[in-house]
């Protein structure tokens, strides 16, 4: 993939969220054990295989005007509605939400209608987009927003 086209995938890093206080969770390095960062609520649990946080960084290409979650795992991404930005799940993002963008290191923030949510299978995703996943028979939600006009 050359420079040019690198330049053209944004990553945005996602947490976990502590279901007792919603601030974000740490987890281990062995992942293991995942802990909340919030001082006064202590939260903690052990991450069994089935449990461990999944790769959680959110990539949207500009090219083909995808976002694809590297996992099946439901997380918070950024969005924005009426001028104000919100942190929501992907399973609460529908049709016709604006889904705010940080653009690379630059303050640029580009923001784009959602047109369609889908969970696809490695082998369906667009051709350009394969060299971006190596976990063939995974799901990934696609999320493909209105082009600029």
């Amino acid at each position: 993939m050359d420079d040019k086209a690198q330049e053209q995938v944004i990553q945005l890093a996602e947490t976990r969220l502590c279901p007792k206080c919603d601030f974000p969770m740490n987890t281990m390095l062995d992942e293991s054990i995942s802990f909340c960062t919030n001082r006064d609520c202590n939260y903690w649990q052990k991450n069994t295989p089935q449990e461990t946080p999944p790769n959680t960084k959110l990539t949207f290409n500009l090219n083909t005007k995808y976002f694809n979650l590297f996992s099946q795992g439901v997380k918070d991404i950024e969005y924005r509605e009426l001028n104000k930005y919100w942190k929501v799940r992907v399973e609460k993002l529908k049709v016709g939400d604006r889904v705010a963008l940080a653009k690379g290191y630059t303050n640029t923030i580009i923001i784009r209608e959602v047109v369609s949510i889908d969970l696809i299978k490695y082998e369906d995703l667009p051709e350009q987009l394969k060299s971006f996943f190596t976990n063939q028979g995974i799901y990934y939600y696609a999320i493909k927003l209105k082009e600029p006009t």
